[in-house]
């Protein structure tokens, strides 16, 4: 009976360090490497990010010696969806509210591109706001991209009860193709 008891004490103690080890993560998250600079490859075509919350394409076409980017974006839980266009803006309702989403003050160049990301929306007294400041760039011979959010910040305000979420973090595009290829013709 004993030591019937010392084993359940013993795996309730690991279970309990395990979980605040989880937790201390969850807590301070940015604790990541990001993938090395791969200048090798171009921006032209599609590259798409699928995570647990949605599905991402960024389409981009260089123009001249700048990239020019079109997103769109579908949540997977709420159906939440928009496209931008090639000025990477879009203006959309959501349950008949109004959000906004840009990608703006873009400065780029052949291997960089550099801008504000801005999601607003607004329900009544209710609100989710979105800011960061991202840097991209090519990895992995050119078939992979980095999109760094840095500054990231998302105030959720649920009827009047505010939550800021600050965590650093970042995406990991893959290159599906090297055309600009339509969103039906994507294999998530």
């Amino acid at each position: 009976m004993k030591l019937r008891f010392l084993v359940v004490s013993l795996l309730l103690l690991a279970s309990l360090l395990v979980a605040s080890t989880v937790d201390a993560q969850l807590q301070h998250p940015g604790n990541y490497t990001l993938a090395e600079r791969d200048d090798s490859g171009t921006w032209n075509g599609t590259w798409v990010y699928v995570n647990r919350d949605g599905r991402w394409v960024f389409w981009i076409r260089e123009k001249g010696k700048r990239p020019e980017i079109k997103l769109r974006y579908l949540g997977r839980s709420n159906l939440e969806g928009f496209e931008t266009d090639w000025n990477t803006a879009a203006d959309y309702t959501f349950r008949a509210a109004p959000v906004t989403f840009a990608l703006s003050d873009i400065k780029a160049d052949a291997n960089t591109i550099e801008g504000s990301w801005d999601w607003n929306l607004v329900v009544g007294i209710s609100s989710r706001k979105e800011h960061a400041d991202i840097s991209m760039y090519r990895t992995f011979r050119g078939r992979m991209a980095v999109v760094h959010f840095r500054n990231y910040e998302k105030v959720v305000n649920n009827r009047g009860k505010i939550e800021t979420h600050t965590p650093e973090h970042a995406w990991t595009l893959r290159k599906v193709s090297n055309r600009i290829v339509s969103w039906e013709e994507i294999l998530f």
